[in-house]
């Protein structure tokens, strides 16, 4: 209920010392009702004492067109900016936007005087500094409304916080689902500037992205010509305004634009490192969840999984703290792989039949991530006998046979220097057998010739063997060694 005409009253919960000028006060922080006076203007949120540096006014009074802009107090008439805490005196001073034509900022005192000389909403900052040393400052998004003169029309009188500095956002600022407050409040004005009452006023979406305007969206004018709106809602986050109209010949009035904030997490990244891994590698996974929307994030779950991992299991889930807008959190995962392809994912603000959604965003299709890599065996040297010949091909017990064996790195890495042993026959391994073979590159071979004279006709077996020893480090130990048969005749008679 409303207090009584010319009375407030307050509640309030204590708390620390507040300082109150040179005093300090064993206080609490105090919300006043909304005085009588205010109420029939239309004002719909009260001011606050804060113990830190604060400007306490929620909202400003409506004007007119060519009428001197005053409060609707009888006691005190002057429109005034109001903070509380920190270090009085105050200098007032506005950031951004502009007051109506006509109207101008004290900036010793905060109020506001002059008469409006444009009709329609004005969305400005204001900003207080006090005179600590540092000095402390806070800033507070207001509109004013003025209504046009001479004409029947409404005039949007308290109005949803436009939220500009989404980078830090205001408690007031609307949320999608939460009921718009401070209450819209919409008041009727005859031609001649006198409230009236029982007009029926129509709130409706003016401008934004879509969404639904819950709640009683028609409500009849008080004896005060005052509409509000008490229980309004938004379905989805943007930038809106709002329209007011009435049938019975009223000119229409909007609001100023305001944002309607939410979270957005996505998964900014997922990536593994290194880049092009082998199953000799640990390899490091990392998802980075950001919250790219315009209100804070509580806590919520990121589901990670690699490969072929159940979705949902304890182990691909992770605790996400609060982000505000623009904050990430990163988490990492390790683990060996085998030769194969992989797919990993990762969504933000995970939800299942055991993890609620504990997160309403902006967008709720944009979580999900994935990231398709391969991992091979590890880069390595392969040394091999390509080939083992000899010449001619039908030798005999009067030639000098040439033997050739061809040492070739089938590997994706250089092969340091080895040995090749190269047997001829049965004869025992020894200096004559043993060659060096000098590093080659992948692809690349190396020869190695032998000539002798076999003066008895029979079969023989040839062995080469690559990396003889076993000093490389190869993909594959066990295709080293080659043999190669032939027969040795005597030569023709006659």
């Amino acid at each position: 209920p409303l207090p009584e005409p010319g009375t407030s009253s307050t509640l309030g919960v204590p708390v620390e010392d507040l300082q109150v000028g040179d005093a300090t006060l064993n206080a609490a922080i105090i919300a006043h009702d909304v005085n009588s006076d205010d109420a029939a203007a239309g004002i719909t949120t009260p001011p606050a004492a804060t113990a830190g540096l604060t400007i306490v006014t929620q909202e400003l009074p409506s004007g007119r067109v060519g009428d001197d802009y005053v409060a609707p107090s009888s006691v005190d008439p002057v429109v005034r900016l109001r903070a509380s805490g920190g270090t009085p005196p105050y200098v007032w001073s506005l950031t951004a936007g502009a007051l109506p034509s006509g109207l101008a900022l004290a900036t010793s005192t905060g109020d506001i005087t002059g008469t409006p000389g444009t009709a329609g909403s004005f969305s400005f900052r204001a900003q207080v500094t006090d005179t600590a040393d540092p000095p402390n400052t806070d800033q507070r998004d207001l509109v004013i409304a003025i209504a046009p003169t001479g004409i029947a029309s409404l005039v949007v009188v308290s109005q949803p916080n436009p939220c500009t500095d989404t980078a830090n956002p205001a408690p007031t600022c609307v949320r999608p689902g939460e009921v718009i407050v401070p209450a819209v409040s919409v008041k009727a004005i005859d031609s001649s500037g006198t409230p009236a009452a029982g007009v029926a006023v129509t709130l409706a979406i003016g401008s934004g992205p879509g969404a639904v305007l819950g709640g009683t969206t028609v409500r009849t004018t008080n004896s005060s010509g005052v509409a509000v709106f008490n229980d309004l809602t938004l379905s989805l986050a943007g930038v809106y305004s709002l329209d007011a109209s009435a049938g019975e010949g009223f000119a229409p009035a909007s609001t100023g634009d305001f944002n309607v904030i939410a979270p957005d997490l996505i998964v900014a990244s997922l990536t593994h490192d290194p880049a092009n891994p082998t199953t000799a590698d640990t390899i490091t996974f990392t998802a980075t969840v950001e919250n790219t929307g315009t209100d804070n994030a509580p806590a919520s779950t990121l589901m990670f999984k690699i490969g072929g991992e159940t979705t949902g299991a304890e182990e691909t889930l992770f605790d996400v703290p609060a982000l505000g807008p623009g904050e990430s959190f990163a988490v990492q995962r390790q683990e060996q792989k085998t030769a194969r392809n992989f797919i990993n994912t990762a969504t933000a603000d995970y939800f299942d039949e055991f993890v609620n959604e504990a997160v309403i965003e902006t967008d709720e299709t944009n979580n999900t991530t994935t990231d398709d890599y391969t991992v091979i065996e590890p880069s390595a040297s392969d040394l091999v006998v390509a080939s083992l010949t000899h010449d001619p091909a039908n030798p005999t017990t009067a030639d000098t046979i040439t033997f050739t064996a061809t040492v070739r790195n089938d590997g994706t890495a250089p092969a340091p220097a080895s040995t090749l042993r190269f047997t001829i026959g049965d004869e025992t391994p020894g200096v004559q057998s043993d060659f060096a073979v000098p590093e080659l590159g992948p692809g690349a071979e190396f020869t190695v010739t032998r000539l002798e004279l076999l003066n008895v006709a029979r079969g023989y077996g040839n062995t080469a063997i690559a990396d003889f020893g076993e000093v490389v480090a190869e993909t594959n130990e066990i295709n080293n060694t080659t043999t190669h048969n032939y027969l040795v005749t005597n030569p023709p008679i006659g």
